[in-house]
């Protein structure tokens, strides 16, 4: 992965996203690594392992019986009416 000083991006910022079409750039500052920049392609992947993930956690917590979010609402209205 290629990395770039934080002013050397800004200032070749044109050659820096045609790069990021072929691979991620790690952009730091004072050393450390602050951002990466990758093509819309990749984010678009990114994005799609990230939204299969949390499908799988949604559909695990109702194979194993957690509860709606009507349901959460009903529980936590009777908590609080208990209170009263």
């Amino acid at each position: 992965m290629l990395v770039l000083a934080a002013a050397e991006a800004k200032n070749n910022f044109g050659r820096m996203i045609d790069t990021a079409q072929r691979e991620p750039i790690t952009i730091e500052k004072k050393g450390r690594a602050i951002a990466v920049v990758l093509s819309m392609e990749e984010y678009s992947k990114l994005e799609a392992l990230e939204n299969e993930f949390w499908s799988n956690k949604a559909k695990a917590a109702i194979k194993e019986g957690f509860i709606g979010i009507g349901q959460s609402g009903e529980l936590l209205q009777g908590i609080l009416s208990a209170k009263d």
